[in-house]
């Protein structure tokens, strides 16, 4: 399945007219107003509590003989059945309680994802807001084209999604998609103030004086000033956690980079893993006991042979983020040294790069690097650049911005990645204090 994202232009803002039927519920009040989406289940919940209770039998019989027997193998071989029945049974809740909401409010936004699996929030001050559009991707697969529809909020931080389609669930329509921006740009002139509006419209819109309140009634935070970053750690003028610190050492300036771990990312490798290895050791147990006979069992010792290397990586990739909270990336720059480290612990490896190669140091938007040469080598012209679009896509959701540092050839030396707006002007106001030759030619 491939996507292609196409952004609508903040200065074409019309008030678009609302659908006859809509996914989103409107909740206003005084002090507020909510959109709120949730999952739809409908028959495809059906179907699966009906494949559940099945599978259920399956598995307890299994577990029930692999414990009675004692029988290892039997254990190994209801592994990848138990892990389904769990990964089935979240989907299945997950539509019943699945939600996403998105409150405007005068003391900013705050957006919501909840499911049987927890909740997720994050709170927004209306003077991190940058723009608001609607975004459409296009899928394609073997036997037709379809679209998705989703609001993107910019940020001077990471960026927000608002009604993305879950499992094609909450699919939103273009024409509802059209009248969610309006109404959020409204919620967010209401409660914020003419300069918030303005500046998510990219100009200024003559309004309805009952719709946008004026700057003077406007909340402390849509007034907000950032302060000057320079120091250790960076000064945070957002909500959101910041992922870098610049450490100002005496004789280099340190920027770290902690991995981004969690543990619902470490319970997914933890649970895919060992579905994968649980098959792929039911039929490692028959090579060990010496079935299939004759030519068979050598044609099957070859042919598991990939597949264990993916179950290998899989089992690498949980000790990675097992690791997680002592894992972090570090770069150490002075006017005569630029080395950049990968730790895991108190271990890890080194890349010294000749830092009077360095240049100019340029901000730029993210690129695909390597990965722009993987995702296009499959399929035809229009699958390739629908790939190279999608990871590009994903790839900003980490953080739209790279400090590149180049040589006279401008070419990238070395580049830190996956930076939001205010981190970015965090470590280049470091970086002109500390080594100010790279920024006397630029334009």
């Amino acid at each position: 399945m491939e996507s292609n994202e196409t952004q609508a232009q903040s200065s074409d803002f019309a008030p678009p007219s609302r659908p006859a039927k809509m996914l989103t519920r409107v909740v206003e009040s005084p002090d507020n107003t909510t959109f709120r989406i949730d999952a739809k289940a409908g028959a495809v919940s059906l179907f699966l509590m009906l494949w559940l209770a099945g599978w259920s039998v399956g598995c307890v019989t299994l577990v029930t003989q692999a414990i009675t027997k004692m029988d290892w193998k039997m254990a190994l071989f209801a592994v990848p059945f138990v892990g389904a029945w769990f990964l089935v049974a979240g989907l299945m809740f997950n539509m019943w309680r699945g939600y996403e909401s998105l409150t405007v409010s005068k003391a900013g936004l705050d957006h919501e994802r909840g499911s049987v699996f927890g909740k997720k929030s994050r709170h927004l001050n209306f003077a991190e807001l940058r723009s608001i559009d609607v975004v459409t991707t296009t899928h394609s697969d073997e036997d037709s084209t379809y679209q998705r529809h989703r609001i993107d909020i910019t940020t001077s931080s990471l960026p927000m999604s608002f009604a993305q389609d879950s499992m094609n669930m909450t699919r939103i329509t273009l024409a509802e998609a059209d009248w969610l921006k309006n109404e959020i740009l409204m919620a967010v002139g209401l409660y914020g103030g003419q300069e918030a509006f303005d500046r998510l419209l990219g100009a200024a819109v003559p309004t309805k004086s009952d719709q946008v309140a004026p700057a003077s009634d406007a909340s402390p935070a849509s007034n907000f000033v950032p302060p000057d970053l320079t120091g250790s750690p960076i000064a945070n003028t957002s909500t959101t956690p910041l992922r870098f610190r610049v450490i100002e050492a005496p004789d280099a300036l340190l920027i770290e980079q902690p991995y981004a771990w969690s543990i619902s990312k470490m319970v997914t490798v933890l649970l895919f893993g060992a579905f994968w290895n649980g098959v792929v050791g039911v039929f490692v147990t028959q090579l060990v006991s010496g079935q299939p006979p004759g030519g068979m069992w050598w044609f099957l010792l070859v042919f598991l042979i990939p597949f264990e290397l993916v179950g290998l990586l899989l089992i690498v990739g949980f000790i990675g983020e097992l690791l997680g909270p002592v894992r972090k990336q570090v770069w150490e720059i002075s006017s005569d040294r630029l080395v950049q480290r990968s730790c895991v612990a108190m271990f890890g490896w080194t890349t010294p790069i000749d830092a009077a190669s360095i240049t100019t140091v340029r901000r730029q938007d993210i690129t695909l690097t390597g990965l722009s040469k993987f995702a296009g080598k499959v399929g035809g012209a229009e699958a390739q650049a629908l790939a190279k679009a999608q990871a590009l896509q994903d790839l900003k959701k980490l953080g739209p911005y790279e400090l590149a540092f180049l040589d006279a050839a401008d070419k990238p030396m070395l580049t830190i990645p996956f930076l939001t707006e205010l981190e970015a002007d965090a470590i280049e106001r470091a970086l002109r204090s500390r080594v100010p030759r790279w920024y006397e030619n630029r334009i």
